[in-house]
């Protein structure tokens, strides 16, 4: 199973980090960073979550406040924020280099080593967690953040010992387990990574990260039912493509058609541009063995787009418009996005060729 090599940083922040622009200028979208803190006020609790140097984005403007968004965990959620407690983006190196120049803190270190890392200059900050920790050994998140910059530069042992530290300082932290959990599956250290993601698990239930990438490692194993079951409880917590997806696979690996084209259809209402997820939809409705899954017309429909979404130069993705037509009678059409399959460079033109014989006989296409 290929990996997905994302960065920690990306799977916390990557929800509500968007284009910076001038904070002040009031644009949604635009972020910013808390320079006080606790500051924001949570809607849902109303009561002070963020801490100084929290990443924000601006949503509206309430009088004198600022409207964010921010995320707490894996949750996104909503708050208000004075305007005097927040810089923009852009401006917060300059900030809290000032700020070190006159404190130099670990949390200062932190915050700015922070801010480099997701401008993605991953040295730099590694920099100013080193200092950091020269400062003060025990101080947690330049540990956690350090480790980040790490995963980011594919270093993943030093980001599992960076970890470890963390998780000693802190060992209620579900964060710190789920990225030494995420350093382990890079390493493909299975069994070590599904005991991080289960204490992740057992620490934040809500965090549906820990499911989906257990699910991962399990999948690696070959165990597809727990692999569906960590899938399973991911969507529970937060629905999403990428589970839905992942699960559609399993269950299409099973044979369980109706329960895979479910999933896909899950994928599309979601994410109405992931073209594979239409691929597999169309696939299934056109050439399933169960008679009361196919439908030749929502196939044409599904392939069609699913090949607009490739631009048409995919053959795979025309391969499957062809059976598509042929599921709903339409030979002629069978043929001509058969033949347009097999012009592609990395046409599996031996499969295809018995295929365009099958619509040349005027037969569909049943795939077990």
């Amino acid at each position: 199973m290929a990996r997905h090599f994302v960065t920690i940083s990306f799977i916390c922040i990557g929800i509500c980090f968007g284009i910076v622009t001038d904070a002040w200028a009031q644009k949604v979208g635009a972020i910013f960073v808390a320079i006080k803190g606790p500051a924001a006020k949570s809607v849902k609790t109303n009561k002070s979550e963020i801490s100084r140097g929290e990443i924000l984005t601006f949503r509206e403007v309430d009088g004198s406040k600022f409207l964010v968004t921010y995320l707490n965990g894996n949750e996104v959620s909503r708050g208000s924020i004075s305007r005097s407690d927040v810089i923009p983006f852009a401006d917060a190196i300059n900030f809290f280099t000032d700020d070190i120049q006159r404190k130099p803190t670990a949390e200062n270190y932190c915050i700015r080593g922070t801010i480099w890392r997701l401008k993605r200059e991953y040295d730099i900050a590694i920099g100013d967690y080193n200092d950091g920790i020269r400062l003060d050994a025990h101080y947690q998140p330049n540990f956690s953040g350090r480790a980040e910059a790490w995963i980011a530069k594919r270093q993943f042992d030093k980001a599992a010992a960076d970890y470890n530290e963390a998780i000693r300082l802190n060992p209620r932290d579900p964060r710190a387990y789920f990225g030494r959990g995420y350093a382990r599956e890079c390493m493909f250290d299975d069994d070590h990574a599904i005991h991080d993601f289960s204490v992740a698990a057992q620490l934040d239930p809500h965090d549906y990260a820990a499911f989906h990438h257990r699910a991962y490692v399990y999948m690696h194993k070959h165990d597809n039912t727990s692999a569906i079951f960590d899938f399973t409880q991911a969507i529970a917590v937060k629905p999403n493509g990428d589970s839905y997806f992942q699960r559609g696979c399993l269950f299409l690996q099973n044979k369980a058609y109706d329960r895979a084209l479910a999933d896909f259809d899950a994928v599309i209402r979601i994410d109405p541009k992931f073209a594979f997820a239409y691929r597999l939809s169309a696939s299934i409705r056109a050439t399933c063995s169960d008679a009361k899954l196919r439908d030749g017309k929502k196939a044409i429909k599904d392939a069609t787009k699913a090949c607009e979404l490739t631009d048409w130069k995919d053959s795979e993705y025309l391969d499957v418009l062809a059976a598509a037509c042929a599921e709903a009678g339409d030979f002629d059409a069978a043929i001509k996005w058969e033949q347009k399959a097999m012009d592609g460079p990395s046409a599996d033109r031996p499969t295809y060729e018995k295929r365009l014989d099958t619509y040349k006989d005027h037969k569909t296409l049943r795939l077990e």
